[in-house]
């Protein structure tokens, strides 16, 4: 994972950094996304945990899944995503990608 400012005074769960770790150790990439960096900025509870994996969201889940470090809720690979239950917690994995329109909106 890519660590937050200082600066900031997030209170990130410190199973997010353990998942980022995991995933470090697989060569991969973990950006912590979504309306979970507003419920910490504002200090509320976290219900959501959606995480960018910077190379293969599905490759990753596939990994941990066979080291037995996560259980795999659901994949989706037409859109490079990935449900799993890690140390209790379901989080929401996906794949990053860039997007193209030919005209705005």
């Amino acid at each position: 994972m890519v660590y937050p400012n200082p600066d900031l005074k997030l209170n990130i769960p410190k199973f997010l950094y353990e998942f980022a770790d995991l995933a470090r150790d697989e060569g991969f990439t973990t950006y912590l996304v979504g309306g979970v960096i507003r419920d910490l900025l504002l200090s509320q509870s976290v219900f959501d945990y959606d995480l960018i994996i910077d190379f293969n969201a599905l490759e990753l889940a596939q990994m941990l899944s066979k080291k037995g470090l996560l259980e795999i809720q659901s994949l989706h690979p037409a859109f490079g995503t990935a449900r799993v239950l890690f140390k209790g917690i379901s989080l929401d994995l996906a794949t990053t990608r860039t997007e193209s329109y030919a005209f705005p909106g």
